[in-house]
């Protein structure tokens, strides 16, 4: 764990990046450090946080606590609690259930069962009331479904390990950043639009002073954090290898209001043999299902990968590979049969920040002074969010928990791997031949 002095306001803070690990960070810091409102500041790409192309910019995230890691499922119960109580929170969180599953005599049929096993710990202590049970038999799984047409054919349900669990659900990812945004603004936390390019640097070279942005200008600060997501690499290309930006495939298909009535009882489901998973529809009908994989590269010549959005010029439709998108019609199949041969409404890729293990980095930068690191979500950070600031704050002023220190620390924890990937393709190039036309 790199070692600096804790924080001690008052002094100037700039984060980079309004995502979910900049606004909940900036939220935090706000709620710690209220008589310094000027404080903070906030750079984004976007006039109106969050950019269209990052992360957390969706209509749904899985919000679980169906964890294999005790580290990560504690904290995601403690996330989900805020998720349903706090009004900040409470008006973008869906509480439908969460359906875990993955093949027999898989790696990931592991994660599965411990994953139940925690839970049931868990639920057991827990005042939500919420149950957690194994699911035997088709009856179970269409319990779980409610009216959903034509579910999970018989052949596949029995091919898998599988559990219900009624805590969780799915949160509206970019409403609830947006929400978080708003607070900020209207308690005096400054924003700025703006791309940073470089990091700006004492005479000792050494010493962040800040950042650089693409049409000159500087933002200084005492301390800077970069909360930059998929592109942290590019201002510090050193984690070019430890955090890596990779392009997972999303589709989504349109119900009219009949359809969507029979699918609006069905669960978040995830099947963690493939990683591919699937919500429920949003309140204008449109089901939305992704997969959790090791995903896309987009190489450069200085970095293993960037980014490739809608914002990239040359990309503005974001078309997905064709392979992929065969896979992902495979894997609905899986849950909703007669939803394979529907036309889409749209695709994308959804960049994650990878890390190995799937730990997040948050840590002050070893080799220099001023500056801290809040990345690599590996795809499951945003479920923390209502927590997330929170820890980013402890570990500023030296309060996180030894554990977590050591697990989200710039060298990580020795022989830890992310298993709910394990055994999974490694990651493939993009090509933009191989795109599909949706």
């Amino acid at each position: 764990m790199s070692e600096r002095t804790p924080l001690q306001p008052p002094t100037s803070i700039l984060i980079v990046g309004c995502g979910c690990f900049g606004a909940s960070t900036a939220l935090s810091l706000r709620g710690r450090y209220a008589h310094f409102p000027q404080l903070i500041t906030l750079l984004d790409r976007s006039a109106s946080p969050p950019e269209i192309d990052a992360a957390s910019s969706d209509i749904n995230k899985i919000v679980r606590q169906d964890y294999a890691d005790p580290l990560y499922a504690t904290l995601a119960i403690r996330a989900i609690d805020r998720w349903r109580k706090d009004p900040l929170y409470e008006s973008n969180f869906h509480e439908c259930g969460v359906l875990v599953a993955a093949h027999k005599r898989t790696k990931n049929e592991a994660y599965v069962r411990k994953s139940y096993e925690l839970n049931k710990e868990e639920q057991r202590r827990s005042e939500a009331g919420k149950k957690v049970w194994v699911l035997q038999g088709e009856g179970m799984w269409k319990e779980v479904y409610g009216r959903v047409p034509q579910i999970v054919r018989k052949e596949e349900l029995e091919r898998n390990t599988a559990y219900y669990n009624e805590a969780g659900g799915w949160a509206d990812s970019r409403q609830a950043v947006v929400d978080v945004v708003s607070i900020l603004r209207s308690s005096g936390v400054q924003f700025v639009q703006g791309e940073a390019q470089s990091l700006l640097y004492a005479n000792d070279s050494r010493t962040v002073q800040g950042v650089k942005l693409f049409d000159g200008r500087t933002l200084t600060a005492d301390l800077t954090i970069l909360a930059s997501g998929a592109w942290t690499s590019r201002l510090l290309p050193e984690l070019g290898h430890e955090l890596v930006p990779t392009g997972q495939v999303v589709g989504t298909i349109q119900l009219d209001a009949k359809e969507a009535e029979l699918y609006r009882d069905a669960p978040v489901s995830l099947f963690l043999d493939t990683g591919f998973y699937s919500f429920p529809p949003t309140q204008t009908g449109l089901v939305k299902f992704a997969m959790h994989s090791a995903g896309f590269l987009n190489p450069t010549a200085t970095l293993p990968s960037t980014p490739r959005t809608t914002l990239s010029p040359g990309y503005e439709t974001q078309q997905i590979p064709l392979s992929a998108r065969a896979h992902l019609i495979e894997q609905l199949a899986r849950v909703y049969p007669a939803l394979q041969k529907r036309d889409w409404t749209g695709s994308r890729l959804c960049w994650y920040t990878d890390r190995r293990t799937g730990d997040w980095l948050i840590d002050y930068d070893p080799s220099r002074e001023g500056l801290f690191v809040a990345s690599g979500g590996s795809g499951h950070a945003f479920k923390f969010f209502p927590i997330l600031g929170d820890l980013v704050v402890k570990r500023l002023e030296g309060r996180l928990e030894e554990e977590a220190s050591k697990v989200w620390s710039w060298k990580g924890v020795e022989g830890r791997v992310d298993k709910s990937r394990e055994g999974r393709e490694t990651c493939q190039v993009l090509e933009r031949k191989r795109e599909a036309k949706l």
